[in-house]
């Protein structure tokens, strides 16, 4: 009665599983709300030299709901079945260090923790123990390996991209042929990789251009120099703001569905692109980009024309209606952009 008066009806639980030299760590945590300093923490872990459970606030309950099994996973299973009786779950979180192979492929098949919402790595993870996580893709899940540790260059997974969120520290192992095959993607966040300009150019145009929607947020740590002529090519640009160095950028196709931001941040090498397919969404700039690509257009055929061509004072008058609407749609688009968001 009183943890119904005190705490929500339903709680965030943190699941962790952890081999050290010494002990094997298996706690639960269970949260009132992602920041709240209330945790329960259920100790399952053992004492690897002793061969006994690790002490906790609540050993003899543990001990009673978890049986005579000796493995950590096992006992895990049994007292997590108990405690999401009596303190359900909305959200669980899996937390992965060192795992035996073994190990991780019982914890990621194990019915009491496969409605896992995200999965974050501990130092000391193993490359096959993220393959096991990787084979439960779903885009309505989230991968996030954030550790030191580089991975093999030869590493691949044909799920790896497929979670509403995924990050990788080290993404030096991801090639770009992957990359231009994500769809329906909310978010991909990758660390150190060896992507140059050329190859990050190639992944904006598409993400633009692609008739299904690729990834709302990519952010990546490129290699080598930076070479905004090599990203931006083949893409319609203007410039929002020098510090960090930001973009809007459409495809070169006239009423396009999508509309992007590019930011780079040059202290650490790294860039963000944001790309919408919602037309209820970036108005303003979309009416901008539009008619900049009517004013890019008629550039390259005033260009090309004769002065003896007739047509050429009409294109001109064109010209002048074309840049007054221009700056209209300027100064909404820069008040637009001002504007404090909640």
């Amino acid at each position: 009665m009183m943890l119904q008066l005190e705490y929500p009806k339903e709680f965030i639980h943190n699941i962790l599983f952890d081999e050290q030299p010494n002990l094997y760590k298996a706690d639960i945590s269970v949260l009132p709300h992602c920041h709240s300093p209330d945790t329960v923490k259920f100790n399952c872990g053992r004492n690897k030299k002793k061969k006994q459970p690790l002490p906790s606030a609540y050993y003899n309950l543990i001990a009673k709901w978890s049986g005579r099994s000796t493995s950590c996973i096992d006992r895990m299973q049994n007292v997590y079945r108990k405690i999401n009786i009596l303190l359900p779950s909305h959200v669980m979180n899996l937390f992965l260090g060192k795992l035996k192979t073994i190990d991780a492929q019982k914890i990621m098949a194990a019915e009491e923790f496969s409605d896992w919402y995200r999965v974050r790595s501990l130092p000391g993870i193993k490359p096959e123990t993220i393959r096991c996580v990787l084979d439960k893709a779903d885009l309505n899940k989230q991968f996030c390996f954030d550790e030191e540790e580089k991975l093999p260059l030869d590493f691949a997974h044909p799920k790896a991209f497929q979670f509403e969120h995924a990050s990788f520290h080290d993404a030096r192992w991801v090639k770009m042929p992957q990359l231009l095959t994500i769809k329906d993607v909310y978010e991909v966040r990758l660390g150190h990789s060896n992507f140059c300009c050329k190859d990050i150019g190639v992944l904006l145009r598409r993400m633009l251009e692609s008739e299904h929607h690729m990834c709302k947020f990519f952010s990546v740590t490129f290699a080598g120099p930076f070479q905004l002529a090599d990203v931006i090519q083949g893409v319609v640009t203007v410039k929002r703001r020098s510090n960090p160095l930001m973009f809007l950028v459409s495809p070169r196709t006239k009423n396009a569905a999508k509309i992007g931001y590019l930011t780079v941040h040059l202290d650490d090498s790294s860039l963000t692109i944001s790309v919408t397919n919602d037309r209820d969404q970036e108005t303003e700039a979309r009416k901008y980009m539009e008619l900049f690509k009517k004013e890019i257009d008629l550039t390259a055929a005033l260009k090309n024309m004769s002065i003896s061509d007739s047509k050429k004072k009409k294109m001109r008058k064109f010209e002048k209606m074309l840049d007054a609407e221009k700056k209209e749609a300027t100064q909404a688009m820069l008040r637009y952009w001002n504007t404090p968001r909640e």
